[in-house]
């Protein structure tokens, strides 16, 4: 009996401790004055900025500022981050969370949070940021709290952009932008906006047309506030590189540049030296791409960005490679395998791979804490109103809720952990994964052929070959063959199955390796790709690309131990006949 009164009297006090800030003094309107000063402050590029923020520090240690000292803490370390001064804001990033448990009221708790996690995203620190965000948005939910929703749903959005997750980030920031446009909030309204541009340009979900009307309608808005007009021009860069006008994009993303110089905003500057350095490495001006990237890689120092600085090592591994400096080529590919292995405590996240959809679905459902499950939250009511005389029975039911939210929460990270390394494994041309992809992808293969129950299922590979791509590049140019490469790309992805993965192997030759697979439907998926391909009509310049392609496939056997370089051999020798039956062709056993 005793031990029920006591997990009954832990319980009920846990949520309040862990969910309501202490509540403090009234915030003298000062403190809030300054507050709000300071969110107008949007970049430390004047001597204005910075003097104000100096006055803020010198008396924020007063009694009247306790319950406002998180958010303007936190405000403070975004706007340090953003001009590279890292050590001065790892402080006062400390200071805000420090801070966060005596916050005045709801919307400061919502802020600081939203601060807070906007650092960690900027630095490159997603397991951290992902913390914070999950916090606002359980808060945002439990105090209905209509601009912490929204707030919350944009960094959840961005988080998984920035993880390499784009396709999920959809719904999250469609959410957020209904919100934001019943409520008018115009911040997050403009956020939303911006990061759908942002994720329908990685995720390729969108096209360039929708993409620059996404972009023209944050244009609007940013109007209104005077604010993210850099950010904005490097969006409409980015959008008509993909169409491919590679002229209106330099254009584009030298006005971005202008303005981040001129903002002091080192964050974007990382960002647009470095999307210049991929458009002129596409173009193949190579020298510009190497200082381009060399000025992003001093950016992405200054702010400590790891995955960031990763990238970059990657794209300079390539520059150096195609100028023929193989050893400086080398120590770059180094540096970014050395990041891909390093630590996750130590803040060195890569990109992850794409999660299953029970992942996605625990993500939607559980992650959010109901922003997505009102319904669970009501019924829960009820039913305590309901059943008020038979405590013990709903102390049970709450603690299993517990555990089952943490036994969630806990599944979800460990998911995340464990497939951080896929994603920064590809091909910065056409998004197949790289061939170094491979010593991270066999085990799992391995692991997956053991379990495998059907015996009528086993692993499979296609060897892909575009027939006549020399060709193609003379009349067209490299420019042309990059578009068709893609192209190709892109219409095989729409052709295959989840668990089938996509290796670019070198040049125009490509690599599909599928799991839990039968030859009969290895043959009609080469099938498909082939005729999916063989019907592309690629609009480049005044005239058109007609690709086709020829395929080898090979079954492996399960009675015998998995040699990747024998079904390879044995998946060539299949592409060779399709190759001498005239091309454009798919032979395999």
């Amino acid at each position: 009996m005793h031990l029920r009164i006591f997990i009954a009297v832990f319980l009920f006090l846990t949520p309040l401790l862990i969910t309501f800030p202490a509540q403090s003094t009234v915030v003298s309107p000062r403190a809030v004055q300054a507050y709000k000063q300071l969110i107008d402050v949007v970049h430390l590029n004047s001597k204005e900025n910075t003097k104000y923020i100096a006055d803020t520090l010198e008396v924020i240690d007063k009694n009247s500022f306790d319950g406002i000292r998180a958010p303007i803490f936190g405000i403070i370390a975004k706007l340090e981050t953003n001009n590279g001064n890292i050590t001065l804001a790892n402080d006062y990033i400390e200071k805000a969370i420090a801070a966060l448990n005596k916050t005045a009221n709801h919307s400061y708790q919502i802020d600081a949070l939203n601060h807070i996690s906007w650092v960690y995203i900027n630095r490159g620190d997603y397991a951290t940021a992902i913390y914070y965000v999950q916090q606002m948005a359980d808060y945002a939910f439990e105090h209905q709290h209509i601009r912490g929703q929204a707030i919350a749903l944009n960094r959840l959005g961005q988080c998984y952009i920035e993880l390499g997750l784009s396709g999920l980030s959809f719904v999250p920031l469609e959410n957020a932008l209904v919100i934001s446009r019943q409520h008018q909030f115009d911040n997050t309204e403009l956020l939303a906006l911006l990061y759908l541009a942002n994720a329908g340009l990685k995720s390729n979900k969108l096209s360039a047309q929708e993409i620059i009307e996404l972009v023209e309608d944050a244009s609007i808005v940013a109007k209104k506030m005077n604010y993210a007009q850099g950010y904005i021009n490097r969006l409409q860069g980015l959008a008509h590189q993909m169409i491919p006008q590679y002229d209106i994009s330099e254009h584009w993303f030298k006005q971005s540049l202008a303005i981040a110089t001129s903002e002091h905003d080192v964050r974007l500057l990382r960002l647009i030296n470095f999307d210049l350095a991929k458009l002129n490495y596409i173009q193949h001006n190579d020298a510009l791409a190497l200082s381009y990237a060399q000025t992003s890689m001093m950016y992405a120092n200054r702010l400590e960005h790891l995955s960031g600085k990763a990238d970059l090592h990657y794209l300079l591994s390539q520059i150096n490679q195609r100028q023929g400096n193989t050893q400086m080529a080398l120590e770059h590919l180094n540096t970014y395998t050395d990041f891909l292995r390093s630590d996750n405590n130590k803040n060195a996240i890569s990109l992850l791979t794409i999660m299953d959809k029970r992942i996605n679905g625990l993500r939607q459902k559980n992650k959010m804490i109901a922003l997505e499950n009102s319904v669970l939250s009501s019924d829960l009511a009820a039913q305590k109103a309901y059943n008020e005389r038979h405590t013990t029975v709903m102390w049970l039911a709450a603690i299993l809720f517990i555990f089952i939210g943490i036994s969630v929460s806990l599944f979800i990270r460990h998911r995340l952990m464990a497939m951080k390394v896929a994603i920064s494994m590809k091909d910065a041309l056409t998004g197949a994964y790289a061939r170094s992809y491979l010593k991270h992808f066999l085990p799992l293969v391995r692991q997956k052929l053991a379990k495998e129950k059907s015996l009528d299922s086993s692993f499979g590979i296609l060897l892909i070959d575009c027939d006549d791509f020399k060709q193609i590049n003379d009349e067209f140019g490299h420019g042309g063959g990059d578009v068709a490469l893609k192209k190709i790309v892109e219409t095989i992805n729409t052709e295959i199955r989840a668990q089938d993965t996509l290796f670019r192997w070198g040049g125009d030759e490509f690599v599909l390796m599928c799991q839990s697979v039968s030859k009969e439907q290895l043959n009609d998926i080469s099938s498909r790709i082939n005729k999916a391909v063989c019907s592309l009509n690629i609009t480049y310049g005044e005239g058109a690309i007609r690709p086709t392609i020829s395929i080898g496939y090979a079954l492996h056997a399960r009675n015998n131990p998995l040699n990747l370089d024998e079904l390879l051999k044995v998946a060539d020798d299949y592409l060779y006949q399709s190759k001498r039956a005239g091309k454009n062709s798919v032979f395999g056993v």
